[in-house]
C-alpha cells in the first residue's frame, strides 16, 4: 500500500513518516522543501499543495493520505496561513477525490475549539477558534468534510500542543529554555497547567486513524490524559540533570504576560514584513492555552475507544530525549548512542 504524507519535512510530518515506515508501508512524501533529512527510501516530491497538477500526480495509485502540511503561528502571515491551511486543504481533498483515494486523515488542532470551554474538552465542544490559526484549522475541517462527504473516508485528528525532537517550530526549544531557566515566569501566584503530548504519540495516533476500519467521519482528540505545568517540568528537568532545586518562581499578572507576548509577536512579524498579522497571535484569547497562560484538558475517550489510543511517552522520557538531542548538538554524545525513549516503548 502506498501512502502520501503532505508536510513531510515538518516537525510532525517527519515523525509520522518514520512511524509509517516502521509499519512497512510504501511512503510518498510531499513538501515545499527538498526533503533533506527524510529517509532515503521514501519517494519524495517537492512542491506546494496549491499546485493542483502536482497534487493529482502525487495522489496517483494512493490508498491513504495524511494531510499534515500547514502554516503554524510564527511561520507565516495571516494571509499565508489562511491560504495554506484552508485553500490548501481544499486542494488536497479534491485531489484525493479525483485520484480515488480511500481515506484522508486530516491533521487539525485543538486550537479549533471556541471559548468558553469546559475544563475537560470533548470533540463535541463548539469550534471556531480564538486566533487566526484556530479559525483557519476549523474552516479547513469544514472544507474537508464537505469535499469528502460521500466520496471518500475522512478522519480528523486534533492534537494538543506537541513537543519532541526535530522540532523546527520553535516551541520545544522555548519549552526547554524555560524549564532550564533559574527564574520561572508563571501567570498569577501559582502558575497554570496546560496539555502537552510527545510527537511520537501523536504520530502513532494518526497511524491508527488511517488503519482502523469503520471510523469514517470520526473527529478525535490526540492529547495526554493529564496536564502538566512549567513548574512540574522544571522539577523533572532538575532531577534528570542532577540538580537539587528547580528555578525560582516569578509570578506575573496575566494581563502583563499577554501584553508582553503580543508585543513580542508584533515585533517579530514586523521584522519579517508581516504587517497583516502583527497582533494576530495573542490579540484574541487562545482557547488551547500556552506554557505560561495555561489551558484545558482534552477528553481522549473517543481515541481510546476507536483507535486504542494510549500515549506512552511520559514527560520524564520526553525531557530525557531532549537532553540527549542537546548533547548530540554540542558534540558531547555520540549520534550512535541508544535512544532512551525508543528503549522505553513496548
Amino acid at each position: 500500500m502506498t501512502i502520501v504524507v503532505t508536510g513531510a519535512s515538518g516537525f510532525l510530518g517527519r515523525h509520522l513518516v518514520d512511524r509509517l515506515l516502521l509499519r512497512e508501508y510504501a511512503v510518498r512524501t510531499l513538501s515545499r522543501s527538498p526533503g533533506d533529512g527524510l529517509p532515503p527510501h521514501v519517494e519524495h516530491i517537492q512542491g506546494d499543495i496549491k499546485d493542483l497538477a502536482l497534487l493529482e500526480a502525487a495522489m496517483a495509485g494512493v490508498e491513504r493520505v495524511y494531510h499534515a502540511a500547514a502554516i503554524v503561528p510564527g511561520s507565516g502571515s495571516d494571509t499565508q496561513m489562511w491560504d495554506t491551511n484552508v485553500n490548501g486543504t481544499r486542494n488536497v481533498a479534491q485531489a484525493c477525490v479525483r485520484a480515488g483515494v480511500r481515506r484522508l486523515v486530516l491533521v487539525s488542532s485543538v486550537a479549533v475549539y471556541k471559548a468558553p470551554l469546559p475544563d475537560l474538552v470533548p470533540e463535541s465542544a463548539p469550534v471556531g477558534g480564538g486566533t487566526t490559526y484556530g479559525r483557519s484549522k476549523a474552516t479547513a475541517e469544514t472544507v474537508a468534510t464537505d469535499t469528502c462527504r460521500g466520496r471518500l473516508e475522512l478522519v480528523i485528528g486534533r492534537p494538543c500542543q506537541i513537543f519532541g525532537t526535530m522540532d523546527r517550530t520553535g516551541f520545544t526549544k522555548k519549552l526547554l529554555r524555560l524549564v532550564k531557566s533559574p527564574l520561572l515566569p508563571v501567570a498569577g501566584r501559582r502558575g497554570r497547567s496546560f496539555s502537552l503530548i510527545h510527537v511520537s504519540d501523536v504520530a502513532d495516533g494518526l497511524c491508527a486513524a488511517g488503519e482502523r476500519k469503520d471510523i469514517d467521519g470520526a473527529i478525535i482528540n490526540l492529547a495526554s490524559p493529564k496536564r502538566t505545568s512549567l513548574l512540574e517540568l522544571a522539577s523533572i528537568y532538575s532531577k534528570l540533570v542532577g540538580k537539587n532545586a528547580r528555578g525560582t518562581k516569578v509570578p506575573i499578572p496575566e494581563s502583563i504576560l499577554r501584553a508582553a507576548m503580543s508585543l513580542r509577536w508584533a515585533a517579530r512579524n514586523l521584522a519579517q514584513g508581516q504587517r497583516d498579522s502583527l497582533f494576530g497571535a495573542y490579540g484574541a484569547r487562545s482557547t488551547h492555552g500556552s506554557i505560561l497562560l495555561g489551558g484545558p484538558l482534552y477528553d481522549i475517550q473517543k481515541g481510546i475507544t476507536l483507535l486504542n489510543f494510549s500515549p506512552k511517552i511520559t514527560f520524564e522520557q520526553g525531557l530525557l530525549e531532549l537532553i540527549g538531542e542537546e548533547a548530540v548538538k554540542r558534540g558531547t554524545m555520540s549520534r550512535g548512542a541508544p535512544d532512551t525513549v525508543a528503549m522505553t516503548r513496548p
